[in-house]
């Protein structure tokens, strides 16, 4: 699985000025934003799919049930989500929009312009969640430009 997918992780490491990009043992690729969103890619063992998960915002108990109303809103018919859905990790306490992405046949700068297209739809769906402006809760955008792998 992991050849198959080199060039399409060592394009988007280009595009994103990083020196490279590995799976590790579980098939996944961890890439933390300056902004504070964190990326996550997740190739399935079968190798012909891979679910892409950024957390974009915080989840806070003064404001669960609202933040859930807002959640469930945005994911009627998929439309407001371009086909993602949104959900919350509860491990992490944020809220995670996923999208799985078919592998088979896909080229190096598909595979880049599709993860591009995701990164902003998580932009946009936290500028959304933003503007809710539920109390207790002020999460920053800073920039939207530079990632990290971790």
């Amino acid at each position: 699985m992991t050849q198959e997918l080199t060039p399409l992780l060592n394009r988007l490491a280009q595009e994103l000025g990083l020196d490279g990009l590995t799976l590790d043992e579980d098939g996944m690729c961890m890439l933390q934003g300056e902004n504070g969103m964190s990326l996550a890619l997740l190739a399935h063992a079968s190798g012909q799919s891979m679910t892409l998960a950024a957390s974009i915002y915080p989840v806070q108990d003064a404001t669960r049930a609202a933040l859930c109303e807002k959640l469930l809103k945005m994911n009627f018919l998929l439309l407001e989500t371009q086909g993602s859905t949104l959900s919350i990790d509860e491990e992490g306490q944020e809220v995670v929009v996923c999208r799985q992405l078919a592998l088979p046949g896909l080229e190096p700068e598909a595979f880049v312009e599709q993860i591009l297209d995701f990164l902003l739809l998580s932009s946009r769906l936290r500028e959304q969640l933003m503007d809710l402006q539920l109390p207790g809760t002020s999460p920053t955008l800073t920039g939207s430009g530079n990632w990290i792998s971790g």
